[in-house]
């Protein structure tokens, strides 16, 4: 288990890479293409070491560690017979982060017998954390504000927020079942803070529409929030740290009211 004090040593670390990541972009970036046609910057590579040395050297952590620019780079480390391991998506829309758009987000998770127990998703060009760890509770912080506990509300049953990806177009039917009465699209794992602060009551995301970095840390902080995270249409049962770490569909959810499944 995360404890607070390990949280609030991760959200300083956060804030500091955030800060560094914007003076990096604003000095001018360099820009690659991945094999996969996505984007990576030196900003993504730099806070990916700064992640990993402050969990090895700051939190003493011998766990292993997934990231996805270490996996990006041709390796495939792989989280074996349960062990409990770290996910690092260093910066989550890196093409938001690049245009300077506002909802780019820095990702660490703990994974534990193949769950996120901890997750932590961090919006530096708002100024905004969100924390959380199963058996402490979760947590919210604007700018230099005090943290403020968080949770999932009591789902609607006259109507639902539903959160979703701005390229993805969520079926008529699957909005009918959940009762959706608005649908919210936004880029990154900024969704999943709208489900664990009370603010919108579903996500939905698509099969191979995304790899385990990009859901681990909103996973572990629903979770940590009082919500559920499902797998959906997964050919087998899905495990965290296990190549390719590509992630099945999935449903996250808030709180269901009492007597409804």
């Amino acid at each position: 288990m995360i404890t607070l004090e390990e949280m609030q040593k991760l959200a300083e670390c956060t804030k500091k890479a955030g800060i560094l990541a914007i003076k990096l972009r604003e000095a001018g970036l360099n820009i690659e293409i991945k094999s996969d046609g996505s984007k990576v910057t030196n900003a993504d590579k730099e806070l990916d070491v700064i992640f990993s040395n402050f969990i090895r050297n700051e939190l003493n952590s011998k766990d292993l560690i997934i990231s996805e620019e270490d996996v990006g780079a041709g390796n495939n480390p792989e989280a074996k017979n349960n062990e409990s391991f770290w996910s690092i998506d260093p910066i989550d829309s890196t093409t938001s982060f690049i245009k300077g758009y506002p909802y780019w987000t820095l990702n660490i998770a703990y994974i534990e017998n193949g769950v996120p127990t901890f997750g932590l998703i961090r919006a530096p060009q708002i100024d905004t954390i969100w924390y959380g760890s199963v058996g402490v509770g979760a947590f919210k912080q604007v700018g230099d504000n005090a943290p403020v506990k968080i949770s999932v509300r009591e789902i609607p049953t006259d109507g639902a927020v539903l959160m979703s990806s701005e390229e993805q177009l969520v079926p008529r039917h699957v909005r009918e079942e959940l009762r959706i009465i608005q649908e919210i699209k936004m880029p990154s794992s900024i969704k999943f803070t709208y489900i664990a602060e009370g603010i919108a009551d579903y996500y939905t995301r698509k099969m191979n529409k995304a790899c385990e970095w990009d859901i681990s840390s909103g996973h572990g902080l629903i979770l940590a929030a009082g919500g559920s995270v499902e797998f959906t249409d997964a050919e087998e049962k899905f495990q965290y740290g296990k190549p390719p770490y590509k992630a099945p569909a999935l449903l996250a959810r808030g709180k269901t009211p009492r007597g409804k499944i």
